[in-house]
């Protein structure tokens, strides 16, 4: 647990020494990113490495991604409920 919190803030400190380079959109996009991976991991019983990994592989961070406009307006249950549908649709098994 304490490794995941340490993770999570090292995340953190990039997004605000980087805010100056970012624009506003990328940094908010960047930031629900993350807590949807956390949320993810949570959900499953994961580490939040093996949750991004899963994502990525079976297309739910694409998906994200794609229609992130829509997604961020679920809530995160919903969010998460739509990734595990397109992962699982791509090869993905958890349910």
């Amino acid at each position: 647990m304490c490794c995941k919190r340490k993770d999570v803030s090292l995340f953190h400190k990039y997004i605000f020494k980087k805010k100056d380079i970012m624009s506003r959109e990328e940094t908010n996009k960047l930031k629900y990113t993350i807590a949807l991976i956390a949320e993810f991991a949570n959900k499953f019983g994961i580490g939040e490495k093996q949750a991004y990994n899963y994502l990525s592989r079976f297309k739910g961070l694409a998906h994200l991604f794609a229609f992130y406009d829509v997604i961020h307006t679920l809530s995160f249950e919903d969010a998460i409920d739509t990734m595990v549908q397109v992962c699982n649709h791509n090869g993905g098994g958890l349910q």
